[in-house]
């Protein structure tokens, strides 16, 4: 069985009839061992006479006892006869002595044993080796006519095997191994239908992993099958070619989003939608089908209705086609036998994607530091490919590690996208818009504020341009960093006049050459070329547009004017240089390149051969009259270089000044940081010897005084030198830059007034001698002395603003007294063309009309004089009433014509008075802000001179208890006296800069005269517990005071007069919650002192001075009195029902003597006495 399996597996590829007879000849073999010998076998009877006669031939002895013992034994009929017993028994005495065994022969037992077990061991081998291949092999032998099938190494199979095609497709086949690799080769078979007997091979094309093989225009049915490898056992596979359904007259129609607005388009097979279109599909069939299906689209497959009773489709309703991408999409029809057939119609279809907006902004690289006050222009570019709905500009500052941003419409497309830009198909704006840090409440420098521009387009789709940062700085930083582009220009500039003297003097070497009659030598025209090569590369460094130094002025002024700097000492000079670097541009580098390059030209044209060039050499009588028109070029040409070269000299020294100016003010504020400094140390130096020991202090601040003394020295020297260089510069620009002369004259006589440089020399000395308290004065003093020097360097901005405002407010009154003009030729206007005398009119209009000429020059001027003042929009206004007076006068024919021109000139008028009023308020407001930050930095210092006092009254009081770490209770407390009496004298000053009638200026006056007053009490020696709180109060006070003003300076400016204004006229006062508080310190300070002095009066030691502070405190009792009436006066009790009003008066509340005030107001003021109250 093992040999007819192998066989088997041997011819298994071959042919089924092999299988078939290698089953009948095992057949054959298993009949003839079972009648050969199992048969017999079983047919075999035991006969034991044989089996007796056999042992007796074994033992002859026995004779044939045996077997005739064993027959009568056999034989029932004689076993009872004496003769059968003895024989019997005779027979089995012989055989007791016989070994019977002997007899039995075991070799054939012992061959078939072998035989079966050698057969048995090789089938079990054969089946261990290879279980699967053992059972197939019993299989197929026993079954032949089953289709079981031995493992092979390569099992081919089709990937898809396709049945059914419609005719004149093509056939792919795509074939891949189940077992593993491919073969190397296959064999695709064809049979076709018309000749069964013939088979086709063609071999197989690999394609990776898989073979491949394509059949184009298959016409009939067929049927296929692939042999590779060892597998060659595939089956063939029937192919059935039908005739498929023909579709035509496919109509699409296309719906686009709702947002997009398009109207509804059809197309036939080709169509172009975009993203998210609704496509209906119609065609008609040229046979009847069951149904219909659209391939290839995202899902596996959309369902086409059948419509017509199968002779046409059409997209169903509940299964909408929505396109999502662009593809060729075929259409498959199932017949009656529900057999899916491809037709030869697809679908070409392009989805444009909507794609969300781009977003670009200019660099704002210009703009990346920026000042509390800088306005940046934001120049936005925004693309979409349908339409844009809106447009937003984000910017917000990083305040506390959180980012605040505010969002600023610039653009609104509404809700719908209109027909016109839906028809242009995209859509692209520019849009520009400026950012006022300004109006960012609480930035300060060294915030960080982040800009960019978010756009949506109709479809929701948002999109964000990168993000700008721009690191908010101080003036003086960003003045520094103009200064260090300035010095760049300068170098620059250098760079540029050197071109253009080496450019002059070969000029002028071709025109010596020329005179000489050299003007065809080779030499000659290269000097040439070189001097207009120096030149080009020298108006390259000058007026380039995008490197040039012209160009870089530019962008320097923009800079400043962007951070409102334009007063600052540095504009001025580069504006004026940026105006002459223009005006060199349009004369004197035009008329140089014009004449160097017709020269060039001419000598280019006019250059004989080398021969001709020698024999003229030779001719000493040569005509130079020729070279005439190049010399008269040349020296043209030389003539504008000597122009320009004394000009960019000239700008040259105005321009080295200024940046010597910058860097004066630079060395100014590294010396007052230094000073400002050495201040703190030594304030930590005074402190630290308060509450230590004298050994403590001796090891702990010899290197801080040694530090402090190297460096006040230093700084002296240095500040010499500074004054040295201003001097020289005072003296060099006193001539061609009066205003920066001027600023260092002042400055200079306050430092040599306030001899800093000594003061700094004495500050070491003092500490030198151990005297730390009068170092700590000296230090404040030169700071503070520092800081003036430089306020009046950096160009009075506070001056600035007030000339600028009065610039403004001069242009205004000429602006009214001009408009009133107008406003005269408009009534007139009026009543000419309400007559009805033709005459009368024409001659009003003819004067009329003579009139406007002036009239419309004078708003020409006062447009320049706008402009000049810094009001670029009202001075546009005025221009374009000028311009409608003008068209007035040309139409003074037409009565209507000239009426409606000199209205259009009246109401321009009037909105660029409303422009100016507008300026003129913003700049009180940013006058206001810039006091109030003057006075905000006084009262700072006046807070720091205040703790000062106390700590000297704190040290004086431990110095009369002992204390060995102060010295002199006495001189610390002179000292505190003393500066009591400056700290009252500048809180007087500066209570003189708040309007009359503010709280805070009330209580300043009466804090300073309170001061004055603790000042004598000082010089007693009144240093214990009751005077360190007073000072502490005064502190206390101050603080206030600098929280009220800012206060102030955040507050947006009143409304102007007729706007929210009560009836009475006089709009309620509103305060803060600091005015407040400073309302009812000063009420408890003048309580408190009140108290104590009619106590000494009860005990009889009041003094003179004593009663004269009670009638001072009585008088800030009154004003403070008053005051509290001014602000609580109810606003609506005095003015009477005007005419018409049916609004009812309600009377006042005769017991609400505070107004409408609310709680924490009612809380702080319930102390002070009102009008009408106990108190």
């Amino acid at each position: 069985m093992v040999l007819v399996g192998f066989v088997d597996w041997l011819t298994s590829g071959i042919s089924p009839i092999i299988r078939w007879g290698l089953s009948l000849s095992l057949v054959a073999v298993v009949g003839f061992v079972l009648a050969r010998w199992v048969i017999p076998a079983m047919r075999a009877k035991f006969e034991r006479i044989a089996v007796s006669r056999k042992i007796e031939s074994r033992f002859p002895e026995l004779r044939e006892l045996l077997s005739t013992a064993v027959a009568l034994y056999l034989d029932s009929s004689s076993t009872s006869t004496p003769i059968t017993s003895a024989i019997l028994r005779d027979a089995q005495q012989k055989a007791q002595h016989c070994a019977l065994t002997e007899a039995v022969d075991r070799r054939p037992l012992w061959h078939s044993t072998l035989q079966l077990s050698l057969a048995l061991l090789a089938m079990a081998m054969v089946t261990l080796a290879s279980p699967s291949s053992s059972w197939i092999a019993a299989n197929r032998l026993i079954m032949p006519w089953s289709n079981t099938r031995y493992p092979t190494q390569h099992q081919l199979a089709w990937v898809v095997a396709p049945t059914i095609l419609a005719r004149g497709e093509t056939l792919e086949l795509e074939l891949l191994d189940r077992a593993g690799p491919l073969p190397d080769e296959v064999v695709l078979e064809l049979r076709y239908e018309r000749d069964p007997t013939r088979i086709q091979s063609r071999v197989m094309k690999p394609r990776g992993d898989r073979m491949v093989d394509r059949l184009d225009g298959i016409a009939e049915s067929l049927s296929y099958r692939a042999r590779g490898g060892d597998d060659q056992s595939m089956e063939w596979t029937m192919l059935r070619v039908v005739e498929p359904p023909r579709l035509s007259n496919i109509l699409l129609t296309i719906t686009a989003p709702k947002y997009t607005r398009l109207p509804i388009a059809t197309s036939s097979r080709l169509a172009t939608v975009r993203e998210g279109s609704q496509i209906e599909i119609r065609a008609d069939v040229d046979q009847p089908v069951r149904g219909a299906m659209l391939k290839g689209t995202p899902t596996p497959k959309t369902v086409l209705a059948v419509v017509e009773n199968g002779e046409a489709i059409a997209t169903d309703p509940s299964h909408p086609w929505v396109a999502t991408e662009s593809g060729s999409f075929p259409i498959e029809l199932s017949t009656d036998d529900d057999v899916e057939l491809p037709t030869l119609a697809r679908i070409e279809l392009k989805v444009i994607p909507d794609q969300p907006p781009t977003v670009t902004i200019r660099d704002l690289s210009d703009s990346k530091f920026c000042t509390v006050h800088a306005r940046i222009p934001i120049h936005a570019i925004v693309k979409d490919d349908l339409g844009i709905q809106n447009v937003e500009l984000r910017y917000g500052p990083w305040l506390r590690g959180v980012f605040t941003p505010t969002a600023k419409l610039l653009y609104d497309g509404g809700k719908e996208v209109s027909l016109e830009v839906a028809n242009a198909g995209g859509q692209q704006l520019e849009l520009q818009d400026w950012i006022d840090l300004e109006t960012i409440s609480g930035l300060t420098p060294g915030a960080r504020v982040d800009v960019n521009v978010l756009a949506r387009d109709y479809g929701g789709h948002p999109s964000v341009s990168p993000e700008f940062s721009i690191a908010v700085v101080t003036e003086d930083e960003f003045a520094s960093r103009i200064m260090e582009r300035q010095a760049a220009i300068l170098n620059q500039l250098s760079d540029a006049l050197k071109l253009f003297r080496q450019s002059r003097d070969q000029t002028t070497s071709v025109i010596t050459q020329l005179r000489q009659n050299e003007s065809a030598e080779a030499a000659s025209i290269e000097t040439l070329r070189r001097a207009e090569l120096n030149h080009r590369l020298a108006e390259q460094l000058l007026i380039d547009p995008s490197e040039g130094a012209e160009r870089l002025i530019q962008q320097c002024t923009e800079d400043l004017a962007q951070n409102r700097l334009e007063k600052s000492p540095i504009y001025a000079p580069l504006a004026t240089l940026y105006d002459q670097i223009g005006s060199l541009r349009q004369t004197e580098l035009v008329a140089i390149r014009r004449e160097i390059t017709n020269a060039l030209k001419q000598v280019t044209s006019k250059s004989p051969p080398p021969s001709a060039a020698r024999k003229r050499e030779e001719d000493s009588t040569c005509d130079p009259s020729s070279d005439s028109p190049i010399v008269s070029s040349l020296t043209t040409a030389e003539q504008a270089q000597n122009n320009l070269i004394a000009q960019l000299e000239s700008m040259l020294g105005t321009l080295t000044q200024s940046d010597t100016f910058g860097k004066l003010i630079r060395e100014l504020v590294q010396i007052h940081d230094s000073q400002k400094q050495i201040h703190e140390k030594l304030d930590e130096l005074r402190i630290s010897r308060i509450i230590a020991t004298n050994n403590q202090a001796a090891t702990g601040e010899s290197a801080t005084v040694a530090w402090v003394v190297m460096r006040e020295q230093e700084l002296a020297r240095g500040m010499e030198k500074w004054q040295l260089r201003c001097e020289d510069l005072a003296a060099r620009t006193a001539e061609s830059d009066g205003r920066t002369s001027q600023l260092l004259r002042e400055g200079l006589e306050i430092a040599s007034q306030s001899a800093i440089a000594p003061m700094m020399r004495r500050i070491a000395s003092e500490l030198t001698s151990e005297r730390v308290q009068e170092s700590v004065v000296l230090a404040l003093q030169t700071r503070d002395t520092l800081a003036r020097i430089l306020e009046i360097l950096q160009g009075k901005p506070t001056e600035a603003l007030q000339d600028n405002l009065s610039a403004l407010e001069e242009s205004a009154s000429k602006l009214t007294e001009h408009a009133s003009k107008v406003a005269e030729q408009l009534q007139r206007h009026e009543e000419a063309a309400a007559s009805t005398d033709p005459d009368a009119q024409q001659n009003t209009l003819d004067e009329l009309g003579n009139a406007k000429g002036p009239l419309a020059a004078e708003g020409d001027d006062l447009a320049e004089s706008l402009q000049a003042s810094g009001s670029p929009a009202a001075a546009e206004l005025a221009r374009a009433s000028s311009a409608a007076l003008r068209e007035a006068e040309m139409q003074r024919t037409s009565a209507e014509n000239s009426l409606a021109e000199v209205r259009r000139a009246a109401e321009q008028l009037s909105a660029a008075m409303r422009q100016l009023k507008r300026e003129i308020q913003s700049g009180q407001q940013q006058l206001l802000q810039q006091q109030l930050g003057k006075i905000e930095e006084m009262l700072a210092k006046l807070l720091e001179q205040q703790m000062i006092v106390s700590n000297w009254i704190l040290e004086s009081e431990d110095a009369r208890r002992e204390n060995p770490a102060v010295k002199d209770a006495k001189s610390l407390a002179d000292f505190a006296a003393n500066q009591q009496r400056e700290n009252a004298l500048q809180l007087a000053a500066t209570a003189q800069l708040f309007a009359e009638g503010l709280p805070m200026r009330v209580v300043a006056q009466a804090t300073s005269t309170e001061m004055r007053d603790f000042a004598s009490r000082l010089d007693q020696e009144q240093t214990g517990p009751d005077s360190q709180a007073t000072s502490s109060r005064f502190a206390t006070t101050i603080k206030t005071l600098i929280d009220a003003v800012r206060t102030a300076s955040t507050t947006p400016p009143p409304a102007p007069s007729g706007e929210n204004t009560p009836s009475n006229g006089a709009p309620k006062q509103q305060l803060s919650a600091s005015e407040i508080k400073l309302l009812a310190m000063l009420q408890q300070a003048i309580a408190e002192q009140t108290t104590a002095l009619e106590k000494r009066r009860e005990q009889g030691e009041l003094s003179e001075v004593d009663l004269a502070r009670l009638d001072e405190l009585a008088r800030e009792q009154d004003e403070l009195i008053g005051l509290v009436e001014r602000i609580l006066e109810p606003t609506n009790a005095t003015e009477p029902a005007k005419d018409g009003d049916t609004t009812t008066q309600q009377p006042p509340d005769p017991t609400n003597n505070l107004g409408p005030l609310d709680s924490l107001e009612s809380e702080l003021l319930k102390d002070i006495p009102t009008p009408g109250g106990a108190k």
